[in-house]
């Protein structure tokens, strides 16, 4: 099984295509939890002290979201194993980060597609 986290050549090849579509954008990957999402998700939510939390689970998995989008759009640029990795990484990491923001924003998530393996 790849990484739970995609390696640097992977993210670089990424930041790379994002670079060259949105070039200076590219740099809010490396940001985690910037205080403009804060803000709104302290006033969608009406929260204080979680809002923080919330934003921080909801933007710490965009590079492995980015990664996903950008095999999507541009498959040749890709090896078999590095969209395995990317796959790999997004699944690992991103649920747990939907699941703990949803549950700190107050709306708890259930698995409404009955996925759960018994």
């Amino acid at each position: 099984m790849p990484p739970a986290t995609p390696t640097p050549d992977l993210r670089t090849k990424v930041r790379q295509l994002f670079a060259d579509g949105f070039g200076d954008l590219v740099h809010a990957l490396e940001h985690v939890a910037e205080e403009h999402l804060q803000s709104a998700v302290a006033r969608t939510f009406e929260l204080a002290d979680e809002s923080l939390d919330v934003a921080f689970h909801l933007s710490d998995w965009r590079e492995d979201a980015a990664a996903l989008l950008a095999i999507s759009l541009a498959p040749d640029h890709f090896t078999p194993e590095e969209v395995e990795e990317c796959l790999t990484a997004f699944l690992i990491h991103a649920p747990n980060h939907v699941l703990a923001a949803a549950n700190l924003a107050g709306l708890p998530a259930t698995d409404i597609f009955n996925t759960t393996r018994r």
